[in-house]
């Protein structure tokens, strides 16, 4: 089983223009593109995410779609690099991974009167089941990756002159 997932997208007339940049300016300018791209694929990932019939039997986003997030990774961004992550609060829905990649059930499983998903643990299958993936990060970035650097640019299209009058003032 994958525990993330790495995309890699072509930025490079996107790259000639940041180079072409230095100091807090391009720095600003990158981080203000990169969240607009991201926030783009952290509401459609939410999208993406299944949604679940409350106790009234309205269609409502489960956990898992309200804790999608997007995040600065201090961890892997040094100098001019600077990345975001888009992932889902394992916290607040401890069990995604299971639904973007599928997995094996070995437990009988009942949804209680509450709404929630139970395992018995003291119920082991005769044979293990295969639980088919709904992936909602991959699809998410298969359909709107290129919309993303359409709309990053944008961004750094508005928000460059900005910038420059900015900083020379």
């Amino acid at each position: 089983m994958a525990d993330t997932i790495t995309a890699t997208l072509d930025t490079t007339g996107l790259m000639a223009t940041l180079d072409a940049l230095a100091g807090p300016i391009k720095e600003s300018l990158s981080r203000r593109m990169l969240v607009e791209g991201g926030v783009l694929l952290r509401d459609a990932a939410a999208s993406n995410a299944r949604m679940a019939a409350n106790q009234e039997g309205v269609e409502v986003r489960g956990l898992l779609a309200r804790s999608i997030y997007l995040a600065f990774d201090e961890k892997s961004s040094a100098g001019d690099l600077f990345n975001y992550t888009v992932s889902w609060n394992r916290k607040i829905a401890p069990h995604g991974h299971l639904i973007e990649f599928g997995h094996w059930q070995t437990h009988v499983a009942y949804k209680g009167s509450n709404g929630e998903w139970y395992t018995r643990k003291d119920m082991p299958l005769d044979a293990p089941r295969w639980i088919p993936a709904r992936p909602f990060l991959r699809p998410t970035l298969d359909s709107y990756g290129k919309t993303a650097i359409s709309v990053m640019l944008r961004r750094g299209q508005t928000e460059l002159p900005k910038l420059l009058a900015e900083y020379a003032a």
